[in-house]
């Protein structure tokens, strides 16, 4: 008796657990249809959003545009700058080659003197000196 027993509850859980499993995918169909509906008032709020998000790029890309003039505008004068600073270092370079030099034409002048004095010296010595 026990054995027939167990049997039957046996088989009354097994139909009871096969009957709520069954009646879950209906349920769960039911809530996924429900959740798939989409209404008009929901279209017409996406395409708002899609508009506004268009509209954000649209600012984005005349941002980014404007940002590339400008430092296009900062590359050309760092260009400008680093040509004028290599100009003017040239001439400076130029210009302690010059006075580079003059101060060795400078320098020989000066060594040309000592050495006309020195020789006017000894022209004078020997005019005065008795033969």
């Amino acid at each position: 008796m026990r054995t027939l027993f167990r049997s039957w509850v046996l088989i009354l859980a097994a139909t009871v657990g096969v009957a709520q499993t069954a009646a879950r995918p209906q349920t769960a169909k039911k809530a996924a249809a429900k959740s798939a509906t989409i209404t008009a008032s929901d279209v017409q709020q996406l395409r708002a959003a899609l508009a506004a998000q268009q509209q954000q790029m649209e600012q984005q890309r005349q941002q980014m545009d404007q940002l590339k003039v400008q430092l296009q505008q900062l590359l050309d004068a760092s260009q400008q700058a680093n040509s004028a600073a290599q100009k003017g270092q040239s001439s400076a370079d130029q210009a302690q080659q010059t006075a580079a030099e003059a101060q060795r034409l400078a320098d020989q002048a000066s060594a040309n003197a000592v050495e006309a004095k020195t020789a006017l010296a000894i022209v004078n010595t020997n005019r005065t000196l008795p033969l």
